[in-house]
């Protein structure tokens, strides 16, 4: 028990100094543009494609129903437990509510978020998305930039001071194992359950080189467009 006791305080003054040295005053820009990429609106652009890419074909769209509910799925679950019961559960305070941290750390336009980061549902959601996303193109070409996406949504947490690093670190686990639950729920037990029923013209056959390109082009416009606004932002506010 003591042992236990003595790992656990270790750690969490591991996680504290990690997240102390990862979050720092990196000036105008740099606040506008990590605060950019905590946002929601960010993942319009890449959900209208997705849609699009899903539902062009209607003689498919019982398999892309399926997909697309395997992905609301992912994030409503990642959201749901991450949020209403892993937090409460663990009750761990954010850093910027922390005493003896809180006044250590940047923060951004005066944001603090709630009460408690254990674990941070943006690295929830973000991962499990990222998963099920990955799974489904198997591109790795649309792979590594969803997540250099990814990873800087979940840096944004600990740039805006909102976050620990152990937050951000089990959220992703957390989502990583939703995600790859859901793309096997979801798309080979609904492929299984449709073709039993002799809808083989129905099956989701995968993404063409046209559909990875759009999506490549996606994620790089919506990475370059955060930098081009927070570049603006600063100079207007600053």
């Amino acid at each position: 028990m003591y042992n236990f006791a003595f790992l656990l305080n270790q750690a969490t003054s591991l996680d504290e100094e990690l997240t102390l040295a990862l979050n720092y005053d990196g000036g105008s820009f740099l606040d506008e543009m990590w605060y950019l990429f905590s946002g929601k609106l960010i993942w319009i652009p890449l959900g209208a494609l997705f849609l699009y890419l899903l539902f062009r074909d209607k003689k498919k769209w019982k398999m892309s129903l399926f997909i697309l509910l395997g992905l609301v799925f992912t994030i409503f679950v990642c959201d749901m437990v991450s949020a209403s019961v892993i937090k409460p559960y663990f009750a761990r305070l954010r850093p910027s509510h922390t005493e003896g941290i809180a006044d250590l750390l940047h923060h951004v336009n005066g944001y603090r978020g709630g009460m408690y980061g254990f674990v941070s549902s943006h690295a929830a959601n973000t991962f499990g998305m990222f998963v099920y996303i990955a799974l489904l193109f198997k591109k790795r070409c649309v792979i590594l930039p969803l997540l250099f996406l990814v990873c800087c949504v979940c840096y944004s947490r600990i740039y805006l001071g909102v976050h620990y690093f152990g937050d951000i670190l089990f959220g992703g686990l957390f989502g990583t194992v939703i995600g790859f639950v859901s793309y096997y729920l979801f798309t080979k037990y609904s492929v299984r359950l449709i073709q039993l029923k002799g809808n083989m013209g129905y099956v989701h056959t995968g993404f063409s080189k046209r559909d990875t390109m759009l999506m490549v082009i996606i994620i790089y416009a919506i990475m370059t467009g955060i930098i081009c606004l927070g570049a603006y932002f600063s100079t207007v506010n600053g």
